[in-house]
């Protein structure tokens, strides 16, 4: 018959099997949660996606394998320096799951120019060329000149070419026809003067009269035989009246207007 004793040794060796499993296990959950992905734990904060727009691809994909994720890369032209990031599948700031593919599209630089071409020419510069150095310019490089319209232009002089398409330094193929247009000249801004007289005499000139800006316009005045001013109205306020009044750098339009009435002179007998 087992002695209290035996008992209490048996217990003791049934708790000590039972700590010593435990441990056992817990280090194999260590073990084989360091050699599986699955069993990793990350702080939330540690899995959200930074902005990778302006990146290296090198580092870009880099980070995207540092949260878990698997990279996906696709290529395009942009105005981006060649292999940085332009876009990003998964925005800045959200998180990203175990395995998750994230897509980053990476610039393969500017486009190259369709008409960066052997054989092409540069147009040159026509502004203030007649067409006739113009098409002899234009034959030499392969190009045609085609004339046309008159424009207004302050700065070239009256028949020589102040517009172009192609513009200057653009790169053409040859037989490219090079449209211009012809300057007319500056432009000239012309106002209106309004001229009006009552009864009793006229005012010359009279009507409405066109002035080039920056010019002057007279006018004279003249009663009638028996009549004398009466008033004068200039843009609808009234001056001294007199037989003359001038416009001097006209720079907008105006109006005069004038009345008379009978002369209060003395008969004499």
């Amino acid at each position: 018959m087992a002695t209290k004793e035996d008992r209490a040794e048996a217990r003791y060796k049934r708790r000590l099997w039972i700590t010593l499993a435990l441990c056992v296990l817990a280090l194999v959950t260590v073990i084989v949660s360091a050699f599986n992905p699955a069993f990793h734990f990350h702080h939330a904060a540690d899995n959200l996606m930074p902005d990778l727009v302006g990146q290296n691809v090198t580092a870009a994909t880099d980070a995207i394998k540092a949260l878990g994720g698997n990279a996906s890369v696709s290529y395009a032209h942009s105005d981006k320096d060649k292999d940085l990031v332009i876009e990003q599948s998964v925005p800045a700031g959200e998180g990203v799951t175990h395995n998750q593919t994230v897509s980053i599209k990476v610039s393969l630089g500017p486009e190259a120019a369709p008409n960066a071409q052997e054989g092409w020419n540069v147009v040159p510069n026509f502004s203030g060329l007649t067409v006739e150095n113009a098409e002899n310019t234009a034959q030499k490089l392969q190009l045609k000149i085609v004339v046309g319209e008159y424009v207004n232009d302050d700065h070239v002089r009256y028949g020589s070419i102040c517009q172009q398409t192609p513009a200057a330094g653009t790169k053409v193929a040859p037989d490219t026809e090079v449209q211009v247009n012809l300057s007319a000249g500056p432009r000239i801004v012309r106002y209106t003067i309004t001229a009006s007289a009552g009864s009793g005499g006229s005012i010359s000139p009279s009507g409405t009269v066109t002035v080039e800006a920056g010019k002057s316009m007279s006018f004279a005045i003249i009663p009638n035989d028996g009549y004398e001013l009466e008033s004068l109205t200039v843009d609808g306020q009234s001056v001294t009246p007199s037989v003359y009044y001038q416009f001097s750098n006209v720079s907008s339009n105006h109006s005069i207007a004038v009345t008379f009435r009978e002369s209060k002179g003395f008969v004499i007998f």
